[in-house]
């Protein structure tokens, strides 16, 4: 496991295009796994232009974990044992986007099918409260169907 970014502002994250964003996800959830699960496996992000089926980021939970969620500061994965899909988005508009991926991309349906979860990871521009009513929008269609956010 590589270390993560030590020193990193918001300034530094907006300036992330979509794969870089993958990769600093799949940093930070490598380091939450590392510290807080006893049995994880985490697969991804894919190589860039590469089919992913609507998953970048595969985590695997084996075992309850070491540290329960509620316990561990800002956790971003779950306890249950299972699957998550996570679906890394960039941009003006990732509310669209995943939208898109809902109506075009099998991969999380398949997870969530199988009893597994579904997270989001957005790195977009806007003022806090406006993005949080934008995405609750846009993501209400992911909530009627059973997804969750992380």
């Amino acid at each position: 496991m590589s270390e993560p970014f030590r020193r990193f502002s918001a300034d530094k994250l907006k300036h992330l295009d979509g794969e870089s964003f993958q990769n600093f996800c799949n940093q930070l959830l490598d380091f939450e796994i590392s510290r807080r699960h006893l049995s994880a496996t985490l697969k991804g992000p894919p190589r860039q232009y590469v089919n992913d089926g609507g998953i970048d980021i595969l985590i695997n939970v084996h075992l309850p974990p070491r540290i329960p969620k509620t316990e561990f500061a800002h956790a971003l994965t779950e306890d249950a044992i299972g699957s998550t899909c996570v679906s890394c988005k960039t941009g003006p508009s990732p509310g669209v986007d995943l939208r898109s991926d809902a109506r075009k991309k099998e991969g999380p349906w398949a997870i969530l099918r199988s009893g597994g979860q579904f997270c989001a990871l957005v790195s977009t521009k806007a003022n806090p409260d406006d993005w949080y009513q934008t995405t609750e929008r846009s993501c209400s269609h992911f909530f009627k169907q059973g997804w969750t956010a992380c």
